[in-house]
């Protein structure tokens, strides 16, 4: 049986057909909100992982917005010293507000353990992150969050202050999300004419 196909909406050289619905995430920095958070499972001997989807709203390459991109995050193994799995989990909950820095530093210093529900309790948050390219050890290149998957940071945060953001969404949202309270802050280094003024003591008496 014959099949009729209309080819008006088939877009592209018919020498090198591709899916056009499928487009990578083109790096960059901005802002994305949090899609959703679940389990993972994955085969060949991988452990399994948590999968967070996050929509970008505000991007240094505007072909970017509205898309979506999927950060695996795989538990731990026990063959680090440190638990990237639970310190990355750690990042994403300060970046979004779920806790600031001083309570996860109570937490740890307290009970060592904290729970948080990721699944319900990221949904809608707004996050600052930054996206690149890296090959693998499979030599293919791949789209991730950058600085090793730790590149999320609080809308609020003074790092991020000149990324793209999406200010009506964080006015919208912004009491899911709270102020940016670090735990040290930094005290401005003093300016050349303020650091004279203090060596002088006769400034601003003349």
């Amino acid at each position: 049986m014959g099949l009729n196909l209309n080819l008006s909406r088939v877009s592209g050289n018919m020498d090198s057909l591709k899916n056009t619905a499928f487009k990578d995430i083109p790096p960059g920095r901005g802002m994305v909100i949090a899609k959703e958070f679940k389990e993972f499972g994955f085969t060949k001997g991988k452990n399994p992982g948590h999968e967070l989807t996050l929509e970008i709203v505000a991007w240094t390459d505007p072909e970017g917005v509205g898309k979506e991109h999927k950060e695996i995050i795989f538990t731990d193994d026990g063959s680090r010293e440190e638990d990237q799995c639970a310190a990355r989990l750690m990042k994403i909950a300060i970046a979004s507000g779920m806790l600031t820095p001083r309570e996860a530093e109570d937490a740890r210093n307290g009970s060592g353990e904290i729970d948080l529900d990721f699944t319900t309790g990221l949904q809608g948050r707004p996050i600052m992150i930054e996206i690149v390219k890296r090959k693998g050890r499979d030599e293919k290149e791949y789209t991730n969050v950058g600085e090793g998957g730790f590149a999320f940071y609080h809308c609020k945060d003074p790092r991020v202050s000149e990324w793209p953001r999406h200010v009506p969404l964080i006015n919208q949202n912004g009491y899911l999300i709270g102020e940016w309270e670090p735990l040290k802050k930094d005290s401005p280094a003093p300016s050349k004419a303020s650091s004279k003024k203090a060596s002088n003591p006769f400034a601003g008496k003349v």
